[in-house]
């Protein structure tokens, strides 16, 4: 391959990215979501809806220090995190050791882990029965037990939710 067509490859890559980022497509690599292309929507976050949502400062310095999050535009550097709506406004939210409790139902894959992928502890949001204020939502994957969401850092103001998202194409 001479350097004429890897660069002729390269232009054509960039230009694609730029294209697809202006024509709301985003593109998941991560394990929280079904890897994929998914479209930017408007709309308010509902409960069951995937979402794209920077996490706070302090969180995210933390996700970034463990390599939890790829870097990104978000607060303290990281990139937006795709995840599903678990529980919105007038919610009720029990934090235990078995899991989130939802309006009193046991949600699948929110069992908090004692450790990451790499062995270290991980912080875990106190245990208790939290009521979801009008301005905040808890976050999850409904794809992967491992994922960083809310049973580690709590709800998220809704001020952090960019987008929603829906899936145009992934791999299931």
């Amino acid at each position: 391959m001479t350097s004429r067509s890897v660069l002729a490859g390269a232009s054509s890559l960039l230009l694609a990215a730029v294209v697809t980022w202006f024509a709301g497509v985003r593109v998941n690599l991560s394990a929280s979501m079904p890897i994929g292309l998914y479209r930017v929507s408007r709309g308010p976050p509902a409960k069951g809806v995937m979402v794209l949502a920077c996490l706070p400062g302090e969180v995210a310095v933390f996700a970034r220090s463990r390599r939890y999050v790829p870097n990104g535009r978000c607060p303290g550097g990281t990139a937006p995190i795709g995840k599903v709506v678990l529980a919105a406004a007038g919610d009720s939210v029990e934090v235990t050791g078995e899991g989130l409790l939802v309006n009193g139902h046991l949600v699948r894959n929110t069992k908090p882990l004692a450790v990451d992928g790499a062995g270290q502890s991980l912080p875990r949001f106190p245990d208790g029965t939290y009521v979801v204020g009008h301005d905040e939502v808890w976050l999850y994957s409904s794809y992967s037990k491992r994922s960083f969401d809310s049973r580690y850092f709590g709800p998220l103001p809704l001020s952090c939710v960019l987008n929603r998202v829906l899936p145009l194409w992934t791999l299931e």
